[in-house]
């Protein structure tokens, strides 16, 4: 990375507000209907925030310094991350739900790290990050996008890895963040994001090693 070559945009908050949904589901009286095929619930959407860079990057990390406060019952999901403007679809998320990963413990925040190369989602890991109750409290998270490998990064300290060249996205991406109501359950309460600061570091290949 090149301490020289970064931008950075401070100062960000978006709230999604527990209003009417906009279509009923099934005819019900309700926004949350049954998934005729598989019987699984099924939610209608409600409006959301989506925000995108106008340029893209390619390689690099983003930082982004923020406080999350989604209800711990579920019904809203954010991502932050990279995405492709182009038919061959890729992507990168660092991404945040609450309440509907693990019903054994619905109170606990999880961080989806994932990635998609052409369309195809590469290893997916939710990552436990325990008790989340502080909508004041600012955490730093970073993912690191190299040409063969993604690593995430909670606080300072790794949490999950991808190492593979295959399974990389390899073109320009675009920022993104979506703060939007679960397609499963519905929104219980307002959800806010505050991000303090979000960085976004060059990539710079290594330098090779010197001849003898």
């Amino acid at each position: 990375m090149s301490p020289s070559n970064t931008v950075t945009v401070q100062g960000l908050e978006l709230t999604l507000s527990r209003t009417p949904c906009i279509t009923a589901v099934n005819n019900t009286a309700g926004c949350c209907g049954v998934n005729t095929t598989s019987g699984s619930p099924i939610c209608a959407r409600w409006s959301g925030v989506d925000m995108r860079s106008t340029g893209s990057i390619l390689y690099g990390s983003i930082e982004a310094n923020m406080a999350l406060n989604l209800p711990p019952s579920g019904g809203a999901v954010f991502y932050i991350g990279l995405y492709s403007n182009s038919p061959n679809w890729q992507e990168i998320d660092l991404g945040f739900a609450t309440g509907q990963l693990n019903p054994l413990k619905p109170n606990n925040m999880y961080m989806a790290a994932a990635s998609y190369f052409n369309g195809v989602l590469g290893p997916y890991s939710n990552i436990n990050l325990g008790q989340w109750t502080d909508n004041t409290q600012i955490r730093n998270y970073r993912l690191n996008w190299t040409p063969t490998s993604l690593t995430w990064f909670v606080d300072g300290n790794e949490v999950y890895k991808m190492k593979n060249a295959q399974i990389v996205p390899n073109e320009p991406l675009s920022i993104r963040f979506i703060l939007r109501p679960s397609t499963n359950k519905p929104l219980g309460l307002d959800s806010q994001v505050f991000l303090q600061s979000l960085t976004y570091t060059a990539w710079t290949p290594p330098s090779p090693p010197p001849s003898q």
